[in-house]
């Protein structure tokens, strides 16, 4: 999120006159949140293409856009833009998670959700690079596991049955 003092902006993306009055009344009655709409997805581009949105609140049925045409095309010019859908379709929620937006809401949906929404979506956003280092790391960790494990070991013995005793001697044992 932005820094305390500078209010959150929405950039809601909804061509539903009743929908975008329900998403404004609700951003404006968030402390720290202010929303500025559009009504198609050329619009919400060339905003974007402009400084201070900070998530963007987007229905999927569009003008001049629908299903995931608006999505991939924000996510194509603006991928450091955190994402909230919002649609009645909720057939629609694997897709879009499934390409990156990080918050679904089904229409619809209370105000105190929304709100949570917006909030989630930007802290998401946030730790996406965090998790796929965190994933990365694990791979290259389980490469060199596997590659370690096929280090042939002296006496045909596994690396996990193999042992030595203090000083590198070994100690026969009596009768």
């Amino acid at each position: 999120m932005p820094e305390q003092s500078q209010p959150t902006n929405v950039l809601i993306v909804e061509d539903n006159v009743l929908a975008l009055s329900l998403a404004k009344a609700t951003i404006s009655l968030m402390p720290g949140f202010r929303s500025e709409e559009v009504t198609t997805l050329d619009d919400a581009l060339l905003r974007l293409a402009q400084p201070g949105v900070d998530v963007v609140l987007l229905d999927l049925n569009l003008p001049d856009a629908s299903g995931m045409e608006a999505i991939h095309k924000i996510q194509k010019f603006f991928p450091a833009v955190p994402m909230a859908v919002i649609t009645g379709d909720g057939s629609m929620f694997e897709p879009c998670v499934r390409a990156g937006v990080q918050e679904f809401i089904t229409k619809p949906a209370e105000p105190e959700t929304v709100a949570r929404a917006l909030r989630y979506a930007i802290i998401r956003h946030q730790v996406r690079p965090f998790f796929r280092s965190v994933v990365e790391a694990s791979r290259e960790l389980g490469e060199a596991i596997a590659d370690l494990k096929q280090i042939p070991v002296p006496d045909g013995k596994s690396q996990e049955g193999s042992s030595s005793k203090a000083g590198g001697a070994q100690q026969e044992e009596g009768p």
